[in-house]
């Protein structure tokens, strides 16, 4: 393909007027772009991170499979053609404006503090240590940093932003080659002329990485994201207050992998949905779940997507604070938090909310993460822990006997919960095994109207959406915590996932702000297994879905089982009201997790001979639930 790309770069600035720090400047189509050059490869090493589109427009893009991309990657057609002009432009634009500041020394950082101006480096640069830049109040402040020669960023350098200073509004411009080396948190928009960059391992940039001309190169483990501020007359939001329906369909599971097996061992308790949407699903017959196993149907492709919705949001709330690997024995007030590498917790960690409800804290570790055995996180002064993240890029392990709240999300590592722990909140992964073991979990914690999330645009705060069997006929129950604007529900169903039957309307309560309860039955469901799927509609008209579940086929009769005596002694009779056909197995655990007896089979009657005295659990598993009954055993 002939390409006809901008070489002569001083063309443009003739064309286009020099632009002066008051007004705004724009990337055009690049601000679309997290990684882009006009003539050149983009590679990746390993597995990162990015949230954003990347491209070349003469170039291929290679090594990114391991990688998680929120965005779309293009080469060689008319978006990246565009994107190179508009890389073209906007070089020629910032090297256009007239230095302010002429006498920097090269190399920048080290704990100082800089205003706002264009700073002119005749030769190359460098950024090391610590650099602050002070916006002075003013949320259109512009930071230009020229070099007419090579741009490199030391490690674990840090960049950060104060009186309204934005990261859409730096600038990083250089006529050579710009590195940046491994631990580094840097922010801003590189421009390179003609030259490669070279991103090292464990980076996190909030911008753009552009080359007019020059290869693109990125290392493991490193996180990129483009600025919330389009430009530089926009203001960057507040980090996201996920108190409300923006966990998508998510807030319903306490336990999730999107690729990976999900385990369980022992007589865990667990309230919330679990499942994986790519691996096995086991051993929750031995928990008390108190809500619905789901593996690799429309419900769990439908969590992947908003898990991955919500990560992107999460690494994409500007950084506040910087901290040091390990937390604990310590109190944290709101905020984002930026760790680099991996980090752990010991001991206590105490979150206080300053007696803001909504008040939000994300946590986040360029590494792996993990608790200590018997660590705490108490939340005081109207924290909340369904406002409380912890993102981790790589594994999590908490320690046995430890007591956490908060959701914890994984990005492409694998999870584990140790014994006897307690968690307020989620576990989740991107991608990677979840192992939970006799544990306690309650994943349903909501946030109630005192804890309503500022600026929420979502019309209805749904709290629950349940299915269950009445006969034949399936009962459908949802509540909600606030509505606004409400006009009606919509109920649809579907076999396959294909083709969706509109089944119901029900009126919504216009505007509240107390719970409301609704219902509909399906008094003909499909003779197979359906999936629903619940919908709002707004008085102006606008559609917002809700999350999805499914439901097998119900028999017209409940299945039941009864139990006696109770407490008994060498002998448990077992009573069953239903189709023993759909019995899978039968099996009886103690207190600390050990099946003692287990069949593939109904049993009337289980010889338990003369076991230790104490409480017992019963677990017949169905094709569709686990039924659970407890029991006391005493000896003679």
């Amino acid at each position: 393909m002939n390409k006809k790309i901008p070489r002569l770069l001083i063309t443009f600035a003739l064309i286009f007027p020099i632009i002066s720090l008051g007004q705004t400047f724009s990337l055009g189509t690049a601000e679309n772009f997290i990684l882009f050059t006009g003539n050149g490869g983009v590679s990746c090493t390993g597995s990162s991170t990015l949230t954003g589109d990347l491209g070349s427009d003469l170039g291929d893009t290679i090594g990114f499979a391991t990688s998680t991309i929120i965005g779309s990657v293009y080469t060689v057609d008319s978006i990246t053609e565009q994107a190179a002009v508009d890389v073209g432009i906007a070089y020629n634009q910032l090297i256009s404006i007239p230095t302010t500041i002429g006498s920097h020394p090269p190399a920048f950082g080290a704990g100082e503090t800089l205003t706002n101006g264009v700073y002119h480096i005749v030769g190359a640069g460098s950024l090391g240590g610590n650099l602050t830049l002070d916006g002075g109040g003013d949320t259109n402040s512009v930071f230009v940093f020229r070099f007419i020669g090579a741009f490199a960023v030391g490690g674990a350098a840090n960049l950060i932003l104060t009186n309204d200073a934005r990261p859409c509004n730096v600038y990083w411009v250089s006529e050579g080659a710009a590195t940046i080396a491994a631990a580094s948190t840097i922010k801003g928009t590189v421009i390179v002329n003609n030259a490669a960059i070279a991103i090292a391992a464990s980076v996190n940039f909030e911008g753009h990485l552009l080359t007019t001309s020059g290869a693109i190169s990125v290392n493991d483990a490193s996180v990129f994201y483009i600025s919330n501020c389009i430009s530089s007359t926009i203001s960057t939001p507040p980090p996201p207050s996920t108190c409300n329906p923006d966990y998508g369909t998510t807030d319903a599971f306490c336990l999730f992998t999107s690729n990976g097996a999900l385990s369980n061992s022992g007589a865990s308790n667990i309230t919330g949905h679990v499942g994986s949407h790519v691996g096995a699903v086991s051993g929750f017959g031995a928990a008390t779940l108190i809500g619905s196993q789901y593996n690799a149907d429309l419900v769990t492709a439908q969590v992947a997507v908003d898990l991955s919705a919500l990560y992107a949001s999460l690494i994409s709330a500007p950084i506040t604070n910087t901290h040091a690997p390990v937390l604990g024995s310590e109190t944290l007030n709101p905020g984002v938090y930026y760790i680099t590498g991996a980090g752990s917790l010991l001991g206590t960690l105490t979150l206080d909310a300053l007696a803001d409800p909504g008040a939000v804290f994300i946590i986040r570790y360029s590494g792996a993460f993990s608790t200590a055995a018997s660590s705490n996180i108490v939340l005081v002064n109207s924290a909340a822990s369904c406002n409380v993240f912890f993102v981790v890029e790589g594994a999590i392990s908490i320690g046995a006997g430890s007591n956490i709240k908060g959701t914890f999300i994984s990005n492409n590592g694998a999870v584990f919960m140790d014994n006897l722990s307690t968690l307020e909140g989620k576990l989740f992964s991107t991608t990677g095994a979840i192992a939970y073991s006799l544990s306690v979990t309650d994943g349903t914690v909501v946030c109630d109207s005192s804890n309503e999330c500022p600026n929420s645009t979502l019309p209805v705060e749904l709290t629950s959406f349940t299915a269950k069997c009445s006969g034949r006929a399936v009962e459908l129950e949802w509540s909600t915590a606030t509505e606004i604007n409400n006009d009606y529900f919509s109920i649809y169903r579907t076999k396959d996932g294909n083709e969706w039957e509109d089944i119901a309307r029900i009126n919504g309560a216009g505007n509240s702000t107390s719970i409301k309860k609704y219902s509909f039955t399906d008094n003909e469901p499909y003779n197979s297994l359906i999936y629903y799927k619940l919908e709002q509609t707004d008085f102006n008209g606008a559609l917002k879905d809700y999350i999805t579940i499914s439901q097998n086929i119900c028999q017209g009769n409940e299945s039941k089982v009864s139990i006696y005596p109770n407490p008994c002694i060498e002998t448990l009779n077992i009573s069953f009201s239903g189709d023993q056909n759909k019995i899978i197995s039968t099996a009886v655990y103690n207190l600390i997790g050990e099946r003692v007896y287990y069949s593939e089979n109904y049993e009337s009657k289980i010889a338990l001979g003369r076991k230790f005295n104490g409480m017992y659990t019963l677990l017949v598993t169905l094709d569709s639930k686990t039924i659970i009954e407890k029991f006391v055993v005493i000896d003679y």
